[in-house]
C-alpha cells in the first residue's frame, strides 16, 4: 500500500469518526465503506492471478465481496467509535 493510500484510508476513518461524532446520519457511513472500499482495490496486487481459483474464477469476487465487507465493518465502527467519544466527552 503506498503512503497516499494509507493517509486516504486514514482521512477517511477520521471523517466517518468526526460524523459520529456530529450525528450526521448513516450515509455517512454508507459513503465511508464506499471509499475505503475503492482505495483498497486500488492497491496493487502481487501476483497477477488471484490465489484463491478453482478453475472457475472464484478469486476476483471473493477479493470484492472481503473489501465490501471490510470496508462496511470498518466504517461502521468508526462511526460507533465517534458515537460513543461524543456520549463520553459528555456533548
Amino acid at each position: 500500500m503506498r503512503h497516499s493510500q494509507m493517509v486516504a484510508s486514514y482521512a477517511t476513518l477520521l471523517a466517518t469518526c468526526t460524523a459520529g461524532i456530529f450525528h450526521l446520519g448513516l450515509w455517512s457511513v454508507c459513503t465511508g465503506a464506499c471509499l475505503l472500499v475503492l482505495i483498497s482495490l486500488r492497491v496493487p496486487r502481487a501476483a497477477p492471478t488471484p490465489q484463491i481459483q478453482n478453475g472457475n474464477g472464484i478469486g476476483e469476487p471473493v477479493l470484492i465481496a472481503s473489501s465490501v465487507l471490510n470496508g462496511a465493518a470498518v466504517a461502521s465502527a468508526a462511526y460507533i467509535f465517534g458515537y460513543c467519544a461524543r456520549w463520553a466527552w459528555g456533548l
